[in-house]
């Protein structure tokens, strides 16, 4: 994204993680982008900070995001299981309803 990349609930702000050099160290991630801010619904926090104590080399943006996802607290992501978009029992309700 140009501006923004939000996975499950968090935005890293004016970061793209498809912008880095992979692989890199957890080392190396933390001294060039420790100081990119997360926001967290609500809450900020910095990708330096979630990743302390995180010592697996990142492969790819994708083991970005899973990382600082596994290294939040479920707080961190706003309530669990909660989805907007209905249920799937909902939505086959409505479906059998407009075809009657």
């Amino acid at each position: 994204m140009a501006d923004d990349d939000r996975t499950h609930g968090v935005t890293f702000e004016n970061f793209d993680p498809e912008d880095i050099d992979y692989p890199i160290s957890t080392d190396d991630l933390r001294d060039e982008y420790g100081d990119v801010t997360l926001d967290l619904q609500g809450d900020e926090t910095t990708i330096g900070a979630v990743l302390q104590g995180y010592e697996d080399e990142i492969q790819n943006p994708d083991d970005l995001r899973q990382a600082v996802m596994t290294m939040l607290s479920d707080d961190a992501v706003g309530r669990e299981d909660y989805s907007d978009r209905g249920s799937t029992e909902e939505s086959g309700q409505e479906h059998d309803e407009e075809s009657l």
